[in-house]
């Protein structure tokens, strides 16, 4: 099977990898989620017991889904949905766990998937009443 995945040259160097198509495949297919695994897989203890919008969520959506799903994109505000804020975010949470987990059409295409770790997250989070902030410590 590696002799498929990658092709071995030599060179003034000795001898090489070079990725062969069906690696170049590999590696496209694992930024999409493959492996994954499933939300009973994510160990809740390594879910923070106060997830919060500020810290946990909005980094998340900062990389999956502003760069397409705000007033400013390049492409226009894909599908009218705006979730550049706490309080849009908040109202299109619905329709962000079943876009992004349950019917997994988000982010489109080949985009990389939000994993079983970030659902976990999310459903804290929810668990929580979606708190915008850090509680401040005393």
């Amino acid at each position: 099977m590696i002799s498929r995945v990658f092709r071995y040259r030599k060179g003034r160097s000795g001898v090489k990898a070079a990725a062969g198509p069906c690696a170049l495949l590999l590696l496209a297919n694992l930024g999409c989620g493959l492996g994954d695994g499933t939300l009973e897989e994510v160990d809740p203890a390594s879910i923070p017991a106060e997830v919060t919008y500020t810290q946990h969520i909005k980094p998340r959506m900062e990389y999956f889904c502003v760069a397409c799903h705000n007033p400013d994109a390049s492409l226009g505000n894909a599908g009218g949905w705006d979730l550049s804020t706490y309080l849009l975010v908040r109202a299109s949470y619905d329709s962000i766990a079943t876009t992004s987990f349950l019917k997994r059409t988000m982010p489109p295409g080949g985009a990389r998937r939000l994993t079983a770790e970030d659902e976990a997250y999310f459903n804290r989070w929810e668990a929580l009443g979606f708190p915008e902030k850090p509680t401040p410590k005393p």
